[in-house]
């Protein structure tokens, strides 16, 4: 349900600036002029018609009359109010136009600035008047289709303002006023506080309180993305990478078909990025920042159906094939799905959603989650997987067989019918025995690494040899403790003695799991977070999700 809140929409902006900072001149009450005789007009003060700023290095104020000479002078602007101070380098007149055009330091994005004039003597003495940052702003985006991710400006409306958020449209499109609404509401009455009390405190490093949320043509290359480089001075960022940074806290979103956070699940998704850098920068252990993203949705939403429909459908078999948890290929959104079942499964065992925030704050490198894991659950990196396998086919109401009521997984995880898999390190699956099949043994062909645990019909778990498996499944699982890869190692050939039940299995052609707009798998939703000096990552996402133009 959207909760009511007021938010500043760029019409009612509009109308505050100039409720706030109008003056009317007032009529000549006796018909008569200021120094005596009939007939003229009484001459009243010098006064503010109206403050603005075109963009984030302009004021512009419109006088009631030609500004005095002295206007030029910059000592006498002072600003305050939720932007705090602004440097004024320059002041150009306008006496036609009765305007003062001021040339500023660049304003905090989303506030309101007071501006007075102090000049003793002058008609300028004690003016004052209120106005909003930054009606235009101009911003770096990288062109994720691009092959050399060639980087660009774009101007962009302030279209509305939030308690935490700050929202400005590309010039040029376009997105529904609901959407947005809907946008500002979640963020800032459930995302920001909700993500910022289980993962890190947001940063500010433009002091304006507020993340941008910029929505963009993204040219059909993502549905949203964060970008580092961003968390650097622009002179860091040129000399370290190569790119601008727009030195601010900046989420950017693909409106391209009108939608404004695609499922809610984008900026929700985005922001743990943004906040993963603040305390783990630069880091390269995806499956931990991936899949962190798609529990900050479940927190924000209660779950993140998206990936729960994604693991069902399986779309193009690799979950029921055996996907690595932890060695990363790119745009594969099983991957992330994986990940985020991983996580959930260790949170449900300590407690809930608040361990999400334990897990933010160890290191994503595996050493150090089994470390963690050693100490929490008792239990080794590749024990709690083959749990988190178990539970979510045993679906259990409490203890270590389920999820504690702290994820529905909605269905049966998927499986395969092959008699046997080569699994990588990380890696593991659920068996289709077929009917007839009642008991498997190590067959002394799998891999090294290779562990096994029977599931029946009825929910037991049998984590013995042989494994009971009656009208059930066998669950294996590749235990080999290799973060940066490994060999694959074989499930075990010919390891059951019944014909793979290909008739019963769905060809991923027939699958369908989410479907998005464009038709791409949905990682295409979540690019990696830019890192010009990963542009390999970044490539292998491109052709993953066939975005490269």
């Amino acid at each position: 349900m959207m909760r009511s809140k007021l938010v500043w929409t760029g019409l009612t902006l509009a109308l505050l600036g100039m409720a706030c900072s109008s003056v009317e001149e007032a009529p000549d009450p006796g018909g008569t002029g200021g120094t005596g005789g009939t007939g003229g007009t009484i001459v009243q003060p010098l006064s503010i018609v109206s403050v603005s700023a075109p963009d984030e290095y302009t004021v512009r104020i419109v006088l009631s009359a030609a500004p005095p000479p002295e206007a030029t002078e910059l000592p006498i602007y002072a600003f305050a109010g939720e932007g705090g101070a602004l440097e004024v380098l320059a002041a150009a007149l306008d006496p036609a136009a009765k305007t003062i055009t001021l040339t500023t330091g660049k304003q905090k994005l989303g506030v309101g600035y007071d501006l007075a004039l102090t000049r003793p003597d002058s008609e300028l003495d004690g003016l004052a008047a209120s106005f909003l940052a930054a009606d235009t702003a101009t911003f770096w985006v990288v062109d994720l289709g691009s092959p050399q991710f060639t980087q660009y400006q774009v101007t962009a409306d302030r279209n509305t303002i939030g308690t935490h958020t700050v929202i400005y449209i590309e010039q040029g499109m376009a997105s529904s006023s609901s959407d947005i609404a809907t946008a500002v509401d979640l963020f800032d009455n459930t995302t920001y506080d909700t993500e910022t009390a289980l993962f890190h405190a947001m940063p500010d490093s433009d002091g304006n309180g507020r993340v941008v949320l910029l929505g963009l043509d993204g040219k059909g290359a993502y549905g949203g993305y964060f970008d580092p480089t961003n968390t650097l001075t622009d002179a860091q960022a040129m000399q370290q990478m190569g790119y601008h940074s727009n030195e601010m806290e900046l989420l950017h979103i693909n409106i391209e078909w009108g939608d404004f956070d695609y499922w809610q699940v984008i900026v929700a998704h985005e922001f743990q990025h943004l906040l993963y850098e603040e305390k783990h920068p630069w880091s390269n252990w995806n499956y931990h920042n991936e899949g962190l993203a798609e529990c900050a949705v479940h927190a924000v939403l209660g779950q993140n159906d998206l990936a729960m429909q994604h693991y069902l459908a399986d779309p193009q078999g690799g979950i029921a094939a055996g996907e690595s948890l932890v060695i990363w290929t790119y745009a594969n959104y099983d991957q992330y799905v994986l990940a985020y079942l991983y996580w959930t499964y260790i949170a449900s065992q300590l407690g809930g959603v608040s361990a999400y925030g334990d897990l933010f704050n160890v290191s994503g490198d595996p050493s150090s989650i089994q470390s963690f894991l050693q100490a929490s659950l008792g239990k080794t990196f590749a024990e709690t997987e083959l749990a988190m396998l178990i539970a979510a086919r045993v679906q259990a109401a409490t203890g270590e067989n389920g999820f504690n009521g702290m994820l529905n997984v909605g269905g049966t995880p998927p499986v395969s019918t092959a008699s046997s898999l080569n699994l990588p390190p990380f890696a593991g699956t659920f068996i289709d025995v077929g009917a007839a099949v009642t008991s498997v043994d190590y067959p002394g062909t799998q891999g090294a690494d290779i562990v096994y645990a029977g599931i029946t019909g009825a929910g037991a778990v049998d984590l013995a040899a042989p494994f009971d498996v009656t009208n059930g499944v066998l669950v294996v699982l590749n235990t080999k403790f290799a973060p940066n890869g490994g060999a694959a190692q074989p499930s075990g050939p010919n390891l059951l003695p019944f014909a793979p039940k290909l008739a019963a299995s769905l060809a991923p052609s027939s699958r369908r799991g989410v479907v998005l707009p464009n038709g791409h798998d949905p990682a295409w939703l979540h690019p990696p977070p830019f890192n010009p000096s990963r542009l390999d990552q970044m490539r292998a996402w491109q052709v993953a999700t066939q975005v490269a133009r």
